[in-house]
């Protein structure tokens, strides 16, 4: 078992949305409780990052994660800042502008690229990957005046030699999401699988936890 695990949220509602990658402000918050007796009952760290830069971030969990004093790190699509997530066809939330992100920097969050506009891996040639990697943090570097060292996939999945090619660029972290395909020996140790938070699913079942089921870490 791993000292760290990073999990990885999308959104965060005042209420509880038909949305599998939505949960509600009260069940964010019963997480952050559950984390923290998970750290406390194991010793192992735990690491939250978002993908997407949804509006909702700033308006609800942001204000959370600071009223439990925790960290996070959020993953940005430099060509859709300030619009909507196109690529969900029933609900394409609002996404963060460059003037609310500048906010959130300046408050503590930190941010990595999430590529450029939310396009599929296997879409993408190996020389089509690195300009867009490439090009993504050359952006947010220049708007918010950071230095971006981390890059979480689209949808979560790259192969081998795509996390590769996001290494050669310059990424010293390329994210994943935490699957049955995942097999570390395949893959560069700066590759980090992540654990998906889902509205549908219990909170010790998106961290897989079966071995941990005797730990008392409820809501």
């Amino acid at each position: 078992m791993p000292r760290t695990l990073t999990l990885v949220y999308h959104r965060i509602l005042p209420t509880q949305a038909k949305d599998r990658f939505a949960l509600s402000s009260n069940v964010f918050t019963q997480h952050l409780r559950q984390l923290t007796r998970f750290e406390q009952a194991t010793g192992i760290s735990t690491r939250i990052t978002f993908d997407d830069g949804c509006q909702g971030f700033a308006d609800t969990a942001w204000p959370l994660l600071k009223a439990c004093r925790r960290e996070a790190m959020q993953f940005i699509l430099p060509g859709l800042v300030g619009q909507a997530a196109t690529w969900i066809e029933n609900n394409p939330f609002p996404l963060l502008n460059w003037g609310t992100l500048k906010v959130l920097v300046d408050d503590g969050l930190r941010i990595g690229s999430h590529l450029m506009g939310h396009t599929h891996m296997k879409r993408l040639s190996l020389k089509a990957l690195r300009y867009e990697a490439d090009r993504s943090r050359t952006i947010l570097q220049a708007q918010l005046g950071i230095e971006v060292q981390e890059v979480a996939v689209p949808y979560g999945y790259c192969s081998p030699d795509q996390a590769h090619a996001l290494l050669d660029v310059g990424y010293n972290r390329v994210h994943l999401v935490y699957g049955p395909w995942f097999n570390p020996a395949d893959y560069p140790e700066e590759v980090i699988p992540r654990m998906e938070m889902r509205g549908d699913r219990r909170f010790e079942h998106c961290l897989n936890l079966n071995q941990f089921a005797t730990l008392d870490i409820g809501p």
